[in-house]
């Protein structure tokens, strides 16, 4: 089903940056014609494509393109045409866009190409194969920004569990997880460590409060607004749990 057009800046439904500013860094340096230039681009278009290959996948399956090809091969096909241009992730970082939406739009637009590249090959299907508006699909809008947030949340809870593990809090996270995932009440925790009501309930809010801030830091990195990031990171865990529109 079509939805709005081209995706600009705004709420979740509508993509100062430690990974924004990670990569405008190492474009500058891309922006030579060395080795060290070349390396640079690699490594930009690497982390790109290993971050947002899963959601654009997603978007593709939920459009009205999914027919044209394989998922993978048409994201693989529009990370081959729009990251081997020079300015392309440059153009993104004036753009004032979330880096998803940026692609998103890309890929509806390396998507129209595909359709009429096939069209070309046979011209009298042109006209019934490509659909009349340039908009995106909901649905797909809708599975790209699910897959996104389960990302953006996983990415968060490795983060925050490889930390507490590495400074010596490990039983803080199992305490975290057996609460917050499985449910289990303080009750039984307490069974369970011989911790005192008020440890376990420390512990809870310390990983609470790392978890949130690692997501609220994921989201700066997508170049999220400051405005927006409480609001988004309450989304995001809501659609990485499956609870969008609950």
């Amino acid at each position: 089903m079509p939805g709005p057009g081209p995706l600009g800046p705004g709420p979740l439904h509508d993509f100062p940056s430690t990974h924004q500013t990670w990569i405008s860094e190492t474009l500058f340096v891309a922006r030579g014609d060395g080795t060290d230039a070349r390396a640079a681009r690699d490594r930009v278009n690497a982390h790109v494509m290993q971050r947002y290959f899963e959601p654009l996948q997603a978007y593709v399956r939920s459009s009205r393109f999914a027919r044209l090809d394989e998922p993978a091969d048409l994201v693989n096909a529009f990370f081959a045409s729009r990251l081997a241009r020079a300015d392309y992730l440059e153009s993104w970082l004036a753009s004032g866009l979330p880096l998803r939406r940026w692609l998103a739009n890309g890929l509806l637009l390396s998507l129209r190409e595909r359709v009429r590249a096939d069209a070309r090959r046979t011209a009298r299907e042109a006209e019934a194969a490509l659909p009349a508006d340039a908009s995106h699909d909901v649905d797909a809008v809708a599975a790209l920004e699910r897959a996104w947030a389960e990302g953006l949340v996983q990415a968060a809870v490795k983060e925050v569990g490889d930390a507490l593990v590495a400074e010596g809090r490990a039983q803080a996270w199992t305490v975290f997880r057996r609460r917050a995932v499985d449910g289990i009440t303080y009750a039984a925790l307490q069974g369970e460590t011989g911790l005192a009501m008020n440890a376990l309930e420390a512990m809870v809010k310390l990983v609470s409060r790392r978890l949130r801030a690692a997501i609220e830091s994921n989201l700066r990195a997508e170049g999220v607004r400051e405005s927006e990031i409480e609001l988004q990171a309450v989304d995001a865990l809501r659609l990485a749990l499956g609870e969008a529109g609950a």
